[in-house]
């Protein structure tokens, strides 16, 4: 599914939205009360396509991106350890610039890890390594 990204006037919206909810619920009358209310949904009718992209972006994102085992918003593992496997990539790409022919072998642990050794064995499969960031990516064992 595509989903087009909200834009910071989605998001300015939203917030005066949430300000007036605010103000409803502290509104001393019913004057001020009715005011609030023709405020929040003529705001609801700007934001429009607006209110979907947030709500289906942020539901979306916590369902891929955020741990499920937090109660509160952290990485899911895998991209709290990217970090550290791209510069363990970077790491042995410079490596391979001064032995082409050496490639560590390692597995997607030692990968994240950045623990692949000083002694590189003589592997010619490239795709040796690609699997184990790959499997580093994907949470995978190679």
């Amino acid at each position: 599914m595509n989903l087009a990204i909200a834009t910071k006037e989605d998001f300015r919206r939203m917030l005066s939205i949430y300000r007036q909810i605010q103000n409803l619920e502290w509104a001393d009358n019913k004057t001020r009360s009715q005011r609030c209310k023709m405020v929040i949904i003529c705001r609801l009718n700007q934001i429009g396509g607006g209110f979907m992209r947030i709500v289906m972006g942020c539901e979306m994102l916590i369902k891929e991106v955020c741990d499920p085992t937090k109660g509160h918003y952290a990485l899911k593992p895998v991209y709290g350890a990217a970090p550290k496997m791209l510069e363990s990539l970077q790491e042995i790409a410079a490596r391979l610039e001064d032995h082409p022919s050496y490639i560590p072998d390692i597995t997607s642990e030692q990968l994240v890890e950045g623990d692949y050794g000083g002694d590189e064995a003589n592997i010619t499969d490239l795709a040796h390594i690609a699997r184990a960031a790959i499997a580093s990516a994907t949470g995978e064992l190679v």
